[in-house]
């Protein structure tokens, strides 16, 4: 974990993988980092390794460190698979063959598109009904009114956005905190793939729990539209 405290990182780590945190570094900042910052990104200083980053300010919110779990998932998705499963995707290897490296947050997704506005509702629908059938078909009906760049990146927001929302959400409830599922109102944005992604990870759960601790899995289900 890194802290930020006046522009400088205060990079944290158990570096026998047990016990508490030691502070392991301090290094300045590679550009200025606004205050309330919660994220998760590769640290150069770091050797590269993607690490929870955040201010002060979070341990003083009532689910601060709930929402620093959600910024740990991405952690360990990052030191896990998420490398090899990101470059399997056409969309990522022609973006950033290009030099678009931001394409994970600014893609020009057509989230006011009719066609998707009508599949995605359905589907969002048909996940609260845990109706397993109109799930498969809306999740047909996606694959058909997208471009096949465009599906690669709802499915790639569902998958790591989702995974970390679902977690977080199952804490909260664990320590009587109140779910975040913003996303649902129109208009659609890519925050609303965190709660769809959240809603179809817990039906595929359901069926397989195995896929919880199967990250390339649940990936593989989520990009086949199973449930």
């Amino acid at each position: 974990m890194a802290l930020v405290d006046n522009q400088q990182f205060l990079i944290y780590d158990r570096p026998d993988g047990t016990g508490n945190y030691t502070l392991m570094k301090t290094v300045p900042t590679p550009m200025p980092i606004p205050e309330g910052v919660l994220a998760a990104f590769p640290l150069a200083a770091y050797g590269g390794q993607t690490a929870a980053v955040v201010t002060n300010t979070v341990f003083d919110q009532p689910d601060g460190l709930v929402m620093i779990l959600h910024e740990f998932v991405h952690c360990y998705q990052a030191r896990t698979c998420l490398q090899d499963l990101r470059e399997q995707l056409r969309i990522c290897q022609e973006e950033e063959k290009r030099g678009h490296i931001t394409w994970e947050i600014d893609h020009p997704f057509p989230y006011s598109d009719a066609a998707f506005v009508t599949a995605y509702t359905d589907f969002l629908q048909a996940l609260e009904r845990s109706d397993s059938e109109a799930v498969m078909r809306f999740r047909q009906d996606l694959r058909e009114v997208l471009s096949n760049r465009d599906y690669e990146y709802m499915v790639w927001e569902e998958w790591t956005e989702g995974f970390a929302r679902w977690k977080e959400n199952r804490l909260r409830e664990y320590v009587n905190l109140p779910r975040v599922d913003i996303g649902t109102i129109l208009p659609y944005n890519r925050v609303t793939f965190y709660v769809g992604g959240a809603v179809y990870i817990d039906l595929l759960v359901q069926r397989d729990p195995e896929l919880q601790f199967d990250f390339p899995a649940l990936f593989k289900a989520m990009m086949a539209g199973e449930v």
